[in-house]
């Protein structure tokens, strides 16, 4: 028969994009990183801004695209709630209200995914853990002077609940828990 050929998957045919919507004492700001298939990181950035708008996202995009021609899929991560791709509550008043994915798809043709940060965070650190035998886990973040959160994985699946409101741990009254950014003690 006829000699074997050998393919290999080209990891830098589908770029990725991963948006972080960031608001810390007072700033707020706009992280990116390019990435291949594989994870490679190919472009990173940041950009602060007085108020993140979604004309800021769109311009970022816009340029991004631009220079990444195989730029086809982004992962938006917003400090706040995102429930079926719209932001419901975010540190960012601005992005309240928005339908992040809808909008991104629609203008840059591309698959889009939206979530809350920790969220992400924890799905990322449940995949990259060095314990494989762990199929669930609490991934908690406690800053200073914004809303503390954590991300729930069981078995393996990360849970949101009905509303996406999973893990926003400062709306529930316990000592420690924090209001309009500030800890309070009960």
């Amino acid at each position: 028969g006829r000699p074997a050929r050998r393919f290999s998957f080209n990891p830098d045919q589908i770029l990725l994009a991963a948006l972080f919507l960031k608001a810390v004492d007072g700033k707020e700001a706009l992280e990116y990183f390019i990435t291949n298939t594989n994870g490679k990181i190919i472009d990173s950035g940041a950009e602060e801004k007085k108020q993140i708008s979604m004309s800021d996202i769109e311009d970022l995009l816009t340029r991004l695209s631009n220079r990444h021609l195989k730029l086809r899929s982004v992962a938006v991560s917003v400090p706040g709630v995102v429930k079926d791709g719209t932001v419901d509550f975010c540190d960012i008043p601005a992005m309240v209200g928005v339908r992040l994915e809808e909008r991104i798809g629609t203008a840059f043709g591309m698959a889009v995914v939206a979530d809350n940060d920790i969220n992400f965070a924890a799905a990322g650190y449940f995949k990259t853990t060095e314990n494989k035998n762990v199929a669930s886990l609490a991934y908690m973040y406690f800053p200073d002077h914004v809303y503390m959160g954590a991300g729930i994985i069981v078995n393996g699946a990360l849970i949101q609940g009905r509303t996406c409101f999973s893990g926003e741990l400062s709306f529930i009254p316990f000592d420690g828990a924090q209001q309009d950014g500030c800890p309070v003690s009960t």
